[in-house]
């Protein structure tokens, strides 16, 4: 995979994304979804921090939590690199 600028920048984006997870659990709305949901959002982010602070990212593991994630299909990430 051939990717035209720096993986931080991917991983910059990728880590900016979020979803309401504590109004759902607040509202316990969906709550046991919300909180797993918000676990797995955090051991994601550790995971890339980790990969981000030893400038040693994994791009197979970035690019698969970019398309699980994928609030914003449409979003070129480039624009807020």
């Amino acid at each position: 995979m051939t990717i035209a600028c720096s993986s931080n920048s991917r991983v910059s984006f990728c880590s900016r994304r979020r979803v309401d997870w504590a109004f759902l659990i607040k509202n316990a709305t969906a709550k046991e979804y919300a909180a797993k949901r918000t676990l797995d959002h955090l051991e994601r982010f550790e995971r890339l921090h980790d990969q981000f602070t030893n400038n040693d990212v994994d791009l197979a593991f970035l690019s698969e939590i970019e398309s699980r994630d994928n609030l914003f299909p449409n979003a070129n990430w480039r624009y807020f690199a």
